[in-house]
């Protein structure tokens, strides 16, 4: 870090540099984040955020530069929803969010731009969902419709399957807390048949068979908790 940070003050007009410290910066917050050391994590990625904003609002910004900085508020959101502070998540991620609009809108092909922004509306609905959870069911359903659309364009992609397969248990948990539970069983099962499928292709990976265990126990306790209630003596 100490190495970077003098490069970079050497040359403050040396884009590659300027990244380069905000990338040290933002593995020092990992690291210190992963100790639950999170006001020092937290410190960290300001730092990084700090050059990513100077590097975004120059001339020659690039569109690498602009998710850059979309990244970083992304990171200082998931910290504050370690740290309990929802507030100021859901403004990290609505920062995120807005540049990831902006990169979409200017090239509506790019696919990893598009799975970019379908990220940010999971972060929303993540926020949302104990405090509002209508608001989490619509931004769900906006990241499960690029997931549905990227999905489609490859169904080989086990990675946008399995975005696919979150994407429709985040509607599931939503209509949950909506109280709707016929549509959450319906969104359970579409992530269920594809989760299913996945760990069919290989069924020795212990991460979805993990997945495929705790989406069937959705499904069991909703059914459960659907039973007619016994009448006492």
């Amino acid at each position: 870090l100490s190495i970077r940070a003098a490069l970079a003050a050497s040359d403050p007009g040396n884009t590659g540099r300027q990244r380069d410290l905000s990338a040290s910066y933002d593995r020092i917050g990992a690291v210190l984040a992963e100790r639950g050391e999170l006001d020092r994590a937290l410190e960290k990625f300001r730092a990084s955020l700090a050059i990513a904003e100077r590097l975004a609002a120059r001339p020659d910004a690039t569109s690498a530069t602009q998710r850059d900085l979309s990244t970083s508020h992304d990171r200082i959101g998931d910290i504050l929803v370690d740290r309990k502070d929802p507030t100021g998540a859901l403004q990290a991620y609505l920062a995120s969010l807005a540049i990831r609009l902006r990169l979409v809108e200017a090239d509506p092909t790019n696919a990893g731009w598009k799975r970019d922004l379908s990220v940010s509306y999971d972060a929303l609905g993540d926020v949302l969902i104990d405090s509002d959870a209508k608001g989490a069911l619509e931004m769900y359903r906006r990241s499960l419709a690029i997931s549905t659309t990227l999905a489609a364009l490859d169904a080989t992609n086990v990675g946008w399957q399995r975005d696919l397969a979150f994407g429709h248990a985040n509607v599931g948990d939503a209509l949950v807390a909506t109280r709707d539970p016929a549509g959450a069983r319906t969104a359970y099962r579409a992530s269920l048949a594809i989760r299913e499928a996945l760990t069919k292709r290989d069924p020795a990976n212990p991460v979805w068979q993990r997945e495929l265990a705790a989406l069937r126990a959705k499904l069991a306790g909703l059914s459960l908790s659907q039973r007619p209630k016994l009448l006492g003596p």
